[in-house]
């Protein structure tokens, strides 16, 4: 660096000290104008490497870094006898430092050449010249060692931020997160070269490895007509990024430069151990012209394979609840809605795993038996995200379970075991317990009249248990409608056949009671279950499933003399067993009994609308043999 010298002229006469204001103003400027004298450029060209071979490349860069607003210099670059200029780029940025107190702006430029040698031996690369605010600078030349072709050493890492200024931002620079795919040069005799790269050459079983897929090119790109991605066997595969649009990166590999075009990326998760391979992708690109009606060129590239090792999980410190696939970083939380509740109320229990992994995979423990509690199959539902370049989700698994008895009932606590591989250690959650409080409702007990209809439940006490249907009728029906309407218009016609009928009618009375109440209770089911097999042909499974179930309901109760609903199925059970029932078929009426409730309230499909009526008619048909015996 040369330093400048501003002499001061000498004082002549009488000198007066002025005010303290004064003297401090003098002094700043006198500072500033010192200040402002030593500021001279800095101006510097380095090489990446100073002995290459006849066929490889030297980068040189040229830094001019010039202080003052709006300071502008005339920069020569060397003339090169030894040389051929491959490429040329320029690179400029401006920032403000403080010197002295005062801010200063500095201007730096950046040369980069790519250059390639003429012959074998010694070669000089000549000084660069500045010329700036009437005074002339020079950088120092650089020797360079030229072996014979194929003699060069491999080319040293982090070339472009050689003769870099302290703080210089290369616009081009992005952190490392998915692999360099840059980090060698490609073959000189390819102007159009597809380049695989993972992030990490090693990762645990279920870890999460990114796969980028780059095109690479020194001519325009037009478009892609086809990619074909690698066989991926071995993985699980999520998608991370799919440009919409070729959007170019200018790269130098080996100091030439390309435009470098991202065309896929991808998140791959281990799924054994061992080496696995990930075999080349192919690519097809029009390339250079506007496309192939303007004097495009359709051209096919390969990528190269690669290889990762896929290790084990550590055996030290693994808990015995551990699944094989939870691996990732996880919370887990449990809830349930309502937690009070009337009996027979089903209640929604919700099992929740959000964090970064593959959320698909991850095993989720499942509800125990709970001694008053009766639970459903559970559902489960899948959401997968990118964020940063990672894989994450959740998993939500939800189950139905239907409280059978009052008080306090307890979810217990559920464990899940995790392996975090940022941590390398294995990880054990718990969810606390949760308190279900269930009251007694207004379930039909003997102190209820069993005149009581499913409308005054809803009214005067909410919903009864699973197997009521609040199917409400109007308060005031038609007169025609009302129940003594027709006895009340047929009495004289009922008084005449009296008269001419009373012996038959008079052996009709005095036949059982029990046989009466046989025959209607069986007339009523069989014509519930026709018209349930004309639901089926409509395909109203809700009603269909509705009317079977009444028909059981009002079968046992009337039939039987028990009151079906609000009994649990093994009170159920021993009361049929009481009236002679087998145990085979009251098991056969509570699974088909469960049937209607799942399909009630858990949802899905269930089996067929022919099958449970054809079970139905099964039931019954086994009920009513066994009542006659």
């Amino acid at each position: 660096m040369r330093e400048i010298l501003f002499p001061l002229p000498p004082l002549r006469g009488r000198v007066r000290v002025g005010g303290p204001s004064r003297n401090l103003a003098a002094l700043v400027l006198l500072f500033s104008l010192a200040a402002h004298a030593n500021e001279a450029p800095e101006f510097t060209a380095t090489v990446d490497r100073t002995e290459i071979a006849l066929d490889e490349i030297v980068q040189l860069d040229i830094s001019v870094t010039l202080a003052g607003r709006g300071e502008t210099g005339e920069t020569q670059l060397p003339t090169f006898h030894d040389f051929d200029v491959v490429s040329r780029s320029q690179m400029e940025q401006t920032s403000f430092v403080f010197a002295n107190g005062t801010p200063q702006l500095k201007r730096t430029t950046i040369f980069q050449l790519a250059l390639k040698p003429r012959h074998a031996g010694s070669a000089t690369i000549e000084p660069a010249i500045l010329t700036w605010r009437g005074q002339r600078y020079q950088t120092n030349a650089v020797a360079i060692t030229i072996s014979p072709p194929g003699s060069g050493a491999p080319r040293p890492q982090s070339q472009q931020q050689r003769g870099r200024p302290p703080g210089f931002i290369d616009p081009f620079a992005e952190p490392d997160l998915f692999g360099d795919p840059f980090a060698q040069a490609p073959p000189a005799a390819n102007d159009v070269v597809l380049r695989a790269v993972v992030d990490k050459p090693k990762a645990y079983v279920g870890e999460q490895i990114t796969l980028s897929l780059y095109l690479l090119s020194r001519v325009d790109i037009s478009g892609v007509q086809k990619l074909s991605l690698p066989k991926l066997d071995g993985f699980w595969s999520e998608e991370i990024e799919t440009p919409t649009q070729l959007v170019p990166e200018t790269r130098y590999l080996g100091g030439l430069p390309y435009r470098a075009y991202l065309l896929k990326r991808r998140a791959l998760f281990p799924l054994k151990p061992g080496a696995l391979a990930i075999d080349s992708a192919e690519v097809e690109v029009v390339s250079g012209g506007f496309g192939m009606m303007f004097g495009g060129q359709s051209v096919r590239r390969a990528s190269a394979a690669i290889s990762v090792e896929a290790q084990p999980l550590p055996s030290d410190g693994k808990p015995a609840s551990f699944p094989p696939n939870n691996v990732g970083s996880w919370h887990i939380t449990l809830e349930a809605e309502p937690r009070e509740v009337p009996l027979g109320q089903p209640v929604t229990i919700k099992l929740l795993a959000e964090g970064r992994g593959n959320a698909r995979a991850l095993v989720l423990p499942r509800l125990p038996a709970i001694d008053g509690i009766r639970a459903y199959d559970p559902t489960t539902k899948d959401s997968v995200r990118a964020v940063h370049g990672h894989i994450a989700g959740k998993r939500e698994i939800d189950q139905l379970v239907v409280p059978e008895k009052t008080g306090t009932l307890t979810i217990p606590s559920l464990e899940i075991a995790t392996f975090d591989p940022a941590t390398h250690r294995y990880e054990l959650a718990h969810t606390p317990p949760i308190e279900l409080h269930v009251g007694a409702g207004a379930a039909p007990s003997a102190e209820l009249p069993r005149a009581e209809t499913p409308a005054q439940n809803i009214l005067e006490g909410g919903l009864k248990p699973l197997r009521y249907h609040a199917t409400l009728e109007p308060k005031r029906p038609p007169l025609y409608r009302r129940p003594f309407f027709v006895p009340l218009a047929a009495t004289p016609l009922a008084l005449a056949l009296l008269t001419m009928m009373w012996g038959p009618l008079a052996g009709l009375f005095r036949s059982n009671p029990d046989d009466r109440r046989t025959k209607q209770a069986r007339h009523r089911a069989r014509a519930r279950l026709k018209n349930a097999e004309r639901l089926s042909a409509t395909g109203e499974r809700a009603t269909f499933i509705a009317e079977v179930q009444r028909t059981l309901d009002e079968y046992v109760e009337t039939r039987l003399g028990i009151p079906e609903r609000g009994l649990t199925r093994d009170a159920l059970t021993a009361a049929l067993e009481t009236r002679g029932v087998p145990t085979a078929v009251s098991k056969r009426l509570c699974t088909l009994l469960d049937t209607c409730d799942q399909a009630r309230f858990a949802g899905g499909d269930g089996a067929p609308l022919e099958t449970t009526l054809h079970d139905a008619l099964g039931v019954l048909t086994a009920l009513e043999a066994n009542a006659k015996r």
